[in-house]
């Protein structure tokens, strides 16, 4: 296509004169000036007419069509909505990802933009031009809901340099001053602190989903936490307030039962949850008075095999734990390391597993030898008691004497089903008898007494 009047035009490099023009802007040919070949061009970007000399051709191309409206939409113009391509540091900040709104073009080129973040217009050097990438319909909307401005509720993702907020803090961006430094009322200090422009680049505007850290938020932790005291992955607490300016934090730990004293960087290692969520993650925290399994066997001061049931009866204040055990039928302290091979449980759970540990009182079959071969498979007994380390002395019905037995016996055998069902009918029925023989001795009182009246 040849350049006449009414052609549409693109330039196709970059052109420094007395005025600049960039790759990629749009105009019109409105017509030739003299016999020279000087050429009257209508600029898009600006909204008026230039005069340039004719080896301006040498910069332009001929297009026409949708190709010339598909480049004509991407020029930047008056009434565009534009959004930032890279960071630009000039008299004023601004970042990748902002938006804003062109007000109008002065005479020199230069754009009045109105921006977002900062919530007024401001004047831009031309060369703008060349980061700015013009945006329309949903995708507008979109990208300037992510824009922090005047109102936002904002997360941050990186520590600011004095510390003062940690990735995961939350809060609210107050207001921008003329400088376009935003006031962000930061939500786990409870204050608002004046923060510098750059901040902009360590936080992201929250949407509807996410929640913040504030008083009164139920937590969880991701990981574990080893600094004084230790803290487990899944525990669950919830923040009571804030002991100082450094935002040290306050928080209630459900598996502890009270409260602790936090630094800053704790929040790295927690996530707020609510609702259903926080119900189930609390449900599964064991506290004082939850029934716990172990999930595996642990081999410290006492033998501990996976199964095994117990209530936690206490926490004591460095965390450990007191645990009463069934198969003990005694309590004793636990390492808070236990934390990690508990499991709650409830309800007909709860009873199910009990009842597969062996007790005082429980009628067991052996299903392995023992060591010294005195017990051989299919052996029953009955288990009298245990002692202080948690050995089992166990009568054995085939050789009609109670052996004292190490407690890793307690691995080789399972309860008696049939036997322990006879013990549990027997007891039940022994305690219907009872029951009767009180009623029927109330009844007869209360006879006495009508008899004694009448």
């Amino acid at each position: 296509m040849s350049f006449q009047v009414g052609s549409t035009v693109v330039f196709m490099v970059d052109r420094h004169r007395r005025y600049s023009f960039y790759q990629g802007e749009t105009g019109i040919i409105k017509g030739f000036i003299d016999r020279e070949g000087n050429i009257e061009i209508y600029i898009d970007s600006w909204d008026r007419t230039h005069n340039f000399d004719q080896d301006v051709l040498k910069n332009l191309r001929v297009v026409s069509g949708d190709e010339a409206a598909q480049l004509k939409a991407k020029v930047p113009r008056k009434g565009s909505t534009v959004v930032l391509m890279e960071d630009r540091h000039k008299a004023r900040a601004l970042y990748q990802g902002e938006t804003g709104i062109v007000q109008g073009v002065h005479s020199d080129g230069d754009f009045d933009i109105y921006m977002d973040s900062w919530d007024c217009s401001f004047k831009c050097g031309r060369d703008i031009l060349k980061i700015l990438r013009v945006v329309s319909g949903d995708e507008a909307e979109k990208l300037k809901a992510k824009v922090p401005r005047k109102g936002s509720k904002v997360v941050f993702h990186t520590a600011s340099a004095d510390g003062k907020i940690q990735p995961g803090y939350t809060g609210t961006i107050k207001y921008f001053d003329s400088d376009g430094n935003p006031q962000i009322h930061i939500d786990i200090r409870g204050e608002v602190l004046n923060c510098a422009r750059s901040i902009l680049q360590k936080l992201k505007t929250l949407d509807g989903e996410t929640m913040s850290f504030q008083v009164g938020s139920t937590v969880v932790f991701m990981v574990d936490r080893h600094r004084r005291y230790s803290f487990y992955q899944g525990e669950t607490g919830i923040i009571k307030g804030f002991i100082d300016r450094e935002g040290n934090i306050e928080i209630y730990i459900d598996s502890w039962d009270r409260t602790h004293n936090f630094d800053q960087d704790v929040l790295k290692n927690l996530r707020v949850v609510s609702g259903d969520e926080a119900a189930q993650l609390k449900a599964k925290v064991p506290r004082k008075g939850s029934t716990v399994v172990l999930m595996e066997d642990r081999h410290k001061a006492r033998a501990l095999y996976q199964g095994e049931t117990g209530i936690v009866q206490g926490v004591h204040s460095d965390g450990d734990f007191d645990i009463y055990m069934d198969s003990w039928d005694c309590s004793f302290k636990c390492g808070r390391d236990i934390l990690k091979i508990l499991r709650v449980v409830s309800g007909d759970e709860a009873e199910k597993l009990k009842a597969k540990v062996p007790r005082k009182g429980s009628k067991v079959v052996f299903h392995t030898a023992s060591a010294d071969g005195k017990i051989q498979p299919g052996y029953t007994g009955t288990i009298q008691y245990f002692d202080s380390d948690g050995n089992p002395q166990i009568h054995i019905d085939i050789r009609g004497e109670v052996l004292n037995c190490a407690r890793s016996i307690l691995q080789k055998l399972k309860i008696d089903v049939e036997l322990e069902e006879k013990r549990r009918e027997e007891k039940r029925k022994e305690e219907e008898r009872r029951v009767a023989a009180e009623r029927a001795a109330e009844s007869q009182r209360q006879q006495v007494i009508i008899n004694c009246t009448l």
